[in-house]
C-alpha cells in the first residue's frame, strides 16, 4: 500500500508540474511577456516546483535530511540520469559556447552550497541571501539578453517548448489543477518515502538522494528528453542548468527562509563532492564540445548506476538507520 501511494504521489508531482509549467508559460504569452524572459523565469522554476513542495514538506514534518537530500540528489540525477537518458534517445547536439554563462553561474553556486554546507546548517539570513542572488541573476540576465540576440533566442525556444496557447480561463483552472496536483503529490511522496525509510533501514538522507530526486526529476526528463527528441539539445541543456541553479538558490532558499536547515554530515562527506565533480565534468563537456554522443549519455547512466549503488552498500558514508 505504501509503494502504491508513493508511486501515486510521483504521478501527481510529475502531471501537476506539467501542468503548472504550460498554464504559467500560457499566461505569460498572454499577457505579452517577452519569450526571453518566460524561458529564464516560468520554465526552469516551474520543472523544478516539485522539488520546491517536496523540499518543503519534508522539513516541516521534521525530515531536514530528505529535503537536503532532494537538492543534492536531484542535481546529480538531472545531469547523470536525465542527460544520459535523453541522450540515448538522439545525439544531443548544440552550440559550442553557448551555455558558458549559465554553466559558470551553476558552479559557483555549487561551491557556495559546498562552503554553506561544511558549516552544518543553512540559516534563515543564509537563505535570504540565496534567494536574493537568484533574483539578481534573473533580472541581470535579461538585461544582457536584451543584447544577447543567441542567449535571447536560447531561451525564447526554451519557453516554445512549452507553448499552448489557451483561453484564458483555460490557463487558471490547468494552474489551480496543477498546484493542487503537486501539493498532494509531494504530501504523498514524503509520507511515503519517511515510511519506506523506516521500513527498509534506511536513512531519510539515503531516500531523499535517491528515490525522492528521481521522482522529482521526471519534468526535468521529459522536458529535456522531448526537446532533445526534436533538435533543440541546446533548449534541454539550458533546462537543467537552469533547473540546477533554481535548487540550489530557490529550493533551498525558500525552505530556510521557513525552516533552518540541518545539512547531514554524511551529505556533506560525499554527495555535495559528487554533486559538485558531477555539475563541473558536465559544465566542462558542455561548453568545450557541440554535442553529446550515445556513447557519452550512456557513461553518464553507468555513473548514475554506481552512485545509486554506493548509497545503497554504505560507500558513500550514509548510515543505514538503526
Amino acid at each position: 500500500m505504501i509503494w502504491l501511494e508513493t508511486a501515486f504521489g510521483f504521478v501527481l508531482l510529475f502531471a501537476g508540474g506539467e501542468f503548472v509549467v504550460r498554464s504559467a508559460v500560457g499566461l505569460a504569452h498572454r499577457l505579452r511577456v517577452r519569450p526571453a524572459l518566460i524561458g529564464l523565469t516560468a520554465v526552469a522554476m516551474g520543472t523544478s516546483l516539485p522539488e520546491v513542495f517536496v523540499s518543503l514538506k519534508a522539513a516541516l514534518i521534521g525530515a531536514p535530511a530528505i529535503a537536503i537530500g532532494n537538492v543534492v540528489g536531484s542535481n546529480i540525477a538531472n545531469v547523470l540520469l536525465v542527460v544520459g537518458a535523453s541522450g540515448l534517445l538522439t545525439t544531443i547536439a548544440f552550440g559550442r559556447g553557448l551555455l558558458k554563462r549559465d554553466g559558470v553561474a551553476v558552479i559557483v553556486a555549487t561551491l557556495v552550497f559546498l562552503a554553506v554546507a561544511a558549516t552544518g546548517e543553512i540559516s534563515r539570513p543564509v537563505a535570504g541571501a540565496f534567494l536574493a542572488s537568484l533574483i539578481i541573476y534573473i533580472v541581470l540576465c535579461y538585461r544582457m539578453e536584451r543584447r544577447d540576440a543567441a542567449m535571447a533566442d536560447l531561451h525564447a525556444r526554451e519557453a516554445a517548448e512549452f507553448a499552448d496557447l489557451r483561453p484564458l480561463w483555460q490557463n487558471l483552472v490547468m494552474l489551480a489543477f496543477g498546484f493542487s496536483g503537486v501539493l498532494l503529490g509531494a504530501e504523498l511522496l514524503i509520507t511515503g518515502a519517511v515510511e519506506i525509510a523506516r521500513l527498509a533501514g534506511l536513512s531519510e538522507a539515503v531516500i531523499g538522494l535517491t528515490l525522492v530526486a528521481i521522482g522529482t526529476s521526471l519534468p526535468e526528463m521529459a522536458t529535456s528528453a522531448i526537446a532533445a527528441w526534436r533538435g533543440h539539445g541546446d533548449v534541454a541543456m539550458a533546462n537543467i542548468l537552469g533547473s540546477n541553479l533554481f535548487n540550489l538558490l530557490g529550493i533551498l532558499g525558500v525552505v530556510g527562509l521557513v525552516v533552518p536547515l540541518p545539512v547531514p554530515e554524511e551529505i556533506v562527506r560525499f554527495d555535495n563532492w559528487a554533486m559538485l565533480g558531477v555539475t563541473l565534468a558536465f559544465v566542462w563537456l558542455a561548453v568545450r564540445g557541440s554535442g553529446f554522443s550515445r556513447p557519452l549519455c550512456g557513461l553518464f547512466l553507468l555513473a548514475y548506476g554506481v552512485y545509486l549503488a554506493t548509497q545503497f552498500v554504505g560507500f558513500s558514508g550514509v548510515e543505514l538507520a538503526g
